[in-house]
């Protein structure tokens, strides 16, 4: 029965995948992201159901457009790949017994902010900016799940847990913010990090999201500054990067940290 319902949040993901995309493309272009339909970037014909199946229709298009015949981005399978991989990872390995109201509510808000993040993580790919269209709706979305945890919780260890991990999230990218006055990071990171910090719920999984980001940072940009393809200075998106972090931290930061507590602290 996981199996099943895994396979169906991976399909949910990618359509998700696949909205993010477009959506953060209207959000760009100052579209309406609700009423007006999906079209092709290039001929701007409006796209028909059998167009807009996810991860398929590229597929059996073999990646170009079938009116204009011009080649599709080859985002739009990432971007659903990655919301089905997000998705299914989340129901597959989410930490929490799905067990109660409380429990389902937290998972179907952790759901929500999913598609916020898709849409952050592929506006910031495109154009190295987090817009507050998309990052308000977050806030509001992760203050409600840490209401919710807090509710199952309702200790003021929780509360200062919050505060700890927004201080880290959020506080060390204002430091380098400020510094750097906005060379190293864009101020859209510096809010990322109050979502990041409502949703990971302690310092301690905080500075995960940050330590698993960076690395991921060093890795994607190793191969281009060895080929000299990249420079030191050269700017990089870190929102995904976050993002990538984020999800992986959500999913297996308790594991990760008792792990370091019993194998490296041996706690």
């Amino acid at each position: 029965m996981t199996t099943f319902i895994t396979i169906y949040f991976f399909i949910i993901g990618l359509c998700f995948g696949s909205f993010a995309l477009a959506t953060a493309w209207r959000i760009k272009k100052n579209k309406d992201f609700v009423k007006q339909r999906s079209e092709c970037e290039n001929c701007h014909h409006k796209l028909s159901a059998s167009d807009l199946v996810p991860l398929f229709s590229w597929i059996f298009m073999r990646g170009k457009c079938r009116y204009c015949g011009n080649k599709l981005s080859a985002l739009l399978p990432l971007a659903e790949l990655t919301g089905g991989i997000f998705f299914g990872l989340s129901f597959f390995a989410w930490p929490y017994a799905l067990n109660g109201v409380l429990a389902i509510t937290g998972f179907v808000l952790w759901c929500v902010s999913l598609v916020l993040l898709l849409i952050l993580f592929f506006y910031d790919l495109q154009w190295t900016i987090l817009p507050n269209k998309v990052m308000y709706p977050l806030w509001a979305v992760s203050l409600i799940y840490a209401l919710t945890n807090f509710a199952g919780h309702a200790s003021w260890m929780f509360i200062v847990n919050i505060l700890g991990a927004i201080a880290v999230s959020f506080g060390i990218f204002y430091v380098f913010f400020t510094v750097s006055k906005g060379t190293w990071i864009g101020y859209g990171d510096v809010r990322l990090g109050i979502a990041i910090g409502l949703l990971v719920s302690t310092p301690a999984k905080s500075a995960i999201v940050l330590f698993i980001a960076s690395v991921v940072g060093i890795l994607f940009s190793l191969p281009g500054l060895v080929t000299g393809s990249r420079k030191l200075a050269s700017k990089i998106p870190f929102g995904p990067l976050l993002i990538i972090g984020l999800v992986f931290t959500m999913l297996y930061g308790q594991q990760l940290i008792d792990w370091y507590m019993h194998s490296i602290l041996l706690l």
